[in-house]
C-alpha cells in the first residue's frame, strides 16, 4: 500500500521520479503512473486506487499541470477522500480555476533539484503523521461497524 500518492505532468516526469526515488530512500513507499500501473489494469483504476489508499497527495505543480485534465482529477479525487495535499511548486505559475479551488489555502514548497532532500524529509514527516492518523481512522471505522453488526 503506497503511502504516497504523487501527481504530475507527463513533462515533469524526471523530477516527479526524483522526487520518488528520495521519498523511497527515506523508507516511504510511492506510487506514481505510469511506473505503477500494472499490466492490463486500467489507468482509470490503478489511478483511484492508488489514490484511495494513500495518506499523503504530493502534487509537482507546474504550468503544465494547469493544463493537465488528468492531474485536474487526480487532485480532485485526492480532496474529495480528504487527503493531505502536499504541493511542491516547479516554476512561477499560479494555480487558476478549479485548482485555485484545491490550492489556494494550501501551503507550497518550492522544488528545485537542489531541494529535493529538504522537501522530501519534510513530506516524510508528514506523511508518517498522516499515516497514525489514517490508521486511527480506520480502526474506529471497523470498531463502528462490528457493533452495527453484532
Amino acid at each position: 500500500m503506497p503511502a504516497v500518492f504523487i501527481s504530475h505532468s507527463s513533462i515533469n516526469r524526471e523530477l516527479a521520479s526524483a522526487v520518488k526515488a528520495e521519498l523511497i530512500a527515506n523508507g516511504i513507499s510511492c506510487w506514481m503512473a505510469p511506473d505503477d500501473i500494472a499490466l492490463g489494469q486500467t489507468w482509470e483504476d490503478a489511478i483511484a486506487e492508488a489514490i484511495s489508499v494513500a495518506a499523503v497527495f504530493v502534487l509537482l505543480w507546474s504550468s503544465r499541470s494547469q493544463t493537465s485534465s488528468q492531474v485536474k482529477r487526480e487532485l480532485s479525487l485526492a480532496a474529495s477522500q480528504q487527503k493531505l495535499i502536499i504541493p511542491l511548486k516547479l516554476d512561477d505559475s499560479a494555480p487558476s480555476g478549479a485548482f485555485a479551488y484545491y490550492l489556494t489555502n494550501t501551503h507550497w514548497m518550492q522544488l528545485t533539484p537542489s531541494t529535493i532532500k529538504k522537501c522530501c524529509t519534510s513530506i516524510g514527516g508528514q506523511t508518517r503523521s498522516a499515516q497514525i492518523i489514517q490508521q486511527r481512522s480506520s480502526l474506529k471505522a471497523d470498531r463502528k461497524s462490528t457493533r452495527l453488526n453484532s
